[in-house]
């Protein structure tokens, strides 16, 4: 009876391992795949498929009742934000404490991954769990690469073109998400290769088709996903070749650099890929001019400094910038992050947030120097390295398509987790389990109620009369759900430009634009003030909008000329603005 009781254990236990790797799986592959990359949130439905395989994947935890239950130090980081995230709605009481509550779960959601990640890791071994997440990377980037070429042959008429993205980021739609996968998809089949799950032909074959996607993208973090791979992958693998039988000499890593370069060579011939310019050369093209991104260091420090404890507050950067934009002449457009994550973390989340962050980092680097160096150590660092490059350089990490796996590799590659007998473990993951899945349910019901209204106004318009049973229902949406920002973003735009509504139009632009200085939210309020009567107010927010948006003025003019033609006079002081546009001081060559 006992062997019969424990034989059933086993097989369950076998049972939910097996579907948690193949939610895993389709977590790492399927997102990427999504070809529906629509506002008012264009990432919307890949994040949520990604939370939804991850929320299936953790089932996995429900038998977890053992003494051996592992709770790595790093879950702690993300909990901890969490925390930091709470105090920020409570002491700076936000406009829109949905930004902070998304976060939350955001947080939560990568604590659950590196909890599921360091469990796996002690009851299957790294060694039967990393080989699967490989070929999920490598298929997933496979499949894209492939659709990338299709789409090149296919009209848009094409029954497949709606599941095929025509551009050189594939499926994925962005070029730095593109080349980022791609670069952990060439680690991975390096990985499949040094384990004898693949063969030399194939190995060729997949890292040319690999190089040369590199390549047609044009971003220039691809030179470092490169040198990361062999030069770095060569160190790391030197040590384990003492003690593990390789296909190859680690120093054969080193053929990547002049393969890449070769794929870049090639590139410009295959003309029928419409490639970027190849990343060496926009490289070069860029050294010597002013960059970019230490203009945002710059300016994150001068966040940081301004609000050092608690941070400005989650998603404030974008209103920073745009309110210092006439102090940095070159910086045009819409900047909503520093570019760099622990620059990011310390001035949203200030001393609090970013010395959890390092302290939790260090604690991990610290880890990897004690353990012992194997292929399947090789291949977490690996992507690790590459996810953590490219946080340094952009934000991928406020995906959860990204978020979800660089989490669950942290808990896969913790050395030194908590051990202890979670006895409640079953019904406290069930409990998460069901609150994930409500939580997913009621997201995704509530997005699609936004989206249905948005395309109905953009189809029908909004007429006088049905402004006060579309008051009603985005209040009712912007009240019940945690897309209040972006209701009301919309909202402002098509309530009708009369003087009715204008009081009520400022009101509500006054909060969208402090949330997201786009172009079309920066020169509306403008427009706004000046209807209002608040002249010097909309003259500021003019020439702000000016400098950072150039590119609208013209239509921006032409909009104002046609309400002062119909007698607007309020909106003269924008006019004269936008027909002489600000121009920052620049020194007079006679002092020089």
């Amino acid at each position: 009876m006992h062997a019969s009781a424990t034989e059933q254990s086993a097989n369950q236990h076998t049972l939910l391992s097996i579907a948690s790797l193949i939610c895993l799986s389709l977590m790492i592959a399927v997102p990427f795949l999504v070809t529906y990359h629509v506002p008012p949130i264009a990432s919307f439905y890949k994040e949520w498929l990604t939370a939804v395989f991850g929320v299936f994947a953790t089932l996995f935890l429900v038998g977890r009742n053992r003494p051996t239950f592992q709770i790595p130090v790093m879950t702690f980081v993300p909990l901890l934000l969490i925390v930091v995230l709470g105090l920020q709605i409570v002491v700076l009481k936000p406009d829109y404490w949905q930004n902070q509550f998304i976060a939350m779960l955001y947080m939560g959601f990568a604590a659950l991954m590196i909890v599921l990640g360091a469990n796996l890791r002690h009851v299957l071994t790294v060694q039967k769990v990393v080989p699967t997440l490989a070929w999920a990377f490598t298929v997933g980037a496979t499949l894209i690469m492939v659709l990338l070429i299709i789409s090149k042959f296919i009209p848009q008429t094409h029954m497949l073109a709606p599941w095929i993205l025509d551009g050189r980021a594939g499926n994925i739609g962005q070029v730095n998400h593109f080349s980022n996968y791609i670069a952990l998809a060439m680690a991975s089949v390096l990985y499949l290769y040094f384990t004898h799950r693949l063969k030399q032909t194939l190995l060729l074959i997949l890292i040319a088709l690999f190089l040369i996607g590199l390549a047609q993208a044009g971003q220039r973090m691809a030179i470092l996903y490169v040198l990361l791979i062999s030069v770095g992958g060569w160190l790391l693998l030197k040590p384990i070749a003492k003690s593990h039988p390789l296909p190859i000499r680690p120093a054969q890593l080193l053929w990547l650099i002049p393969a890449f370069i070769v794929a870049q060579v090639l590139v410009p011939y295959l003309t029928f890929l419409d490639p970027a310019t190849v990343p060496a050369k926009r490289m070069m093209n860029t050294l010597g001019g002013e960059s970019t991104r230490l203009i945002l260091l710059e300016q994150g420090w001068r966040a940081f400094q301004s609000s050092p404890w608690l941070g400005i507050g989650w998603a404030e950067f974008p209103w920073f910038n745009y309110n210092l934009t006439e102090q940095y002449p070159s910086l045009k457009g819409m900047w909503g992050h520093v570019h760099n994550i622990i620059a990011q973390l310390f001035a949203e989340t200030g001393l609090i947030g970013g010395l959890i962050f390092l302290a939790g980092v260090v604690y991990w680097f610290a880890g990897q120097f004690t353990s012992k160096l194997t292929v399947e150590k090789w291949w977490l660092l690996a992507l690790l390295g590459i996810i953590g490059a490219h946080s340094l350089l952009e934000f991928p990490l406020w995906y959860s398509h990204f978020l979800a796996f660089a989490s669950l590799l942290i808990g896969l590659s913790s050395e030194n987790a908590l051990s202890t007998r979670f006895r409640l473990a079953p019904v406290c993951f069930i409990m998460v389990f069901v609150f994930g899945c409500w939580t997913l349910g009621s997201i995704v019901h509530d997005y699609k109620q936004l989206e249905q209204s948005i395309t109905k106004l953009r189809q029908e318009g909004l007429s006088p009369e049905q402004v006060e049973s579309n008051l009603v229902q985005f209040n009712d949406l912007r009240r019940q759900t945690l897309f209040t920002h972006y209701a009301d973003n919309f909202f402002v735009r098509v309530l009708p430009n009369s003087q009715p509504f204008y009081a009520d139009k400022l009101s509500l632009s006054q909060l969208v634009v402090e949330n997201w200085p786009g172009r079309l939210e920066t020169y509306m309020h403008a427009y706004l003030l000046a209807v209002n009567d608040q002249p010097v107010e909309a003259q500021q927010m003019m020439r702000k909008a000016i400098k950072q948006y150039p590119e609208y003025r013209e239509k921006f003019h032409r909009f104002v000329l046609q309400r002062v033609a119909r007698g607007e006079d309020r909106l003269l002081p924008v006019l004269i603005i936008v027909q002489d546009p600000y121009q920052p001081d620049t020194p007079n060559k006679s002092d020089q």
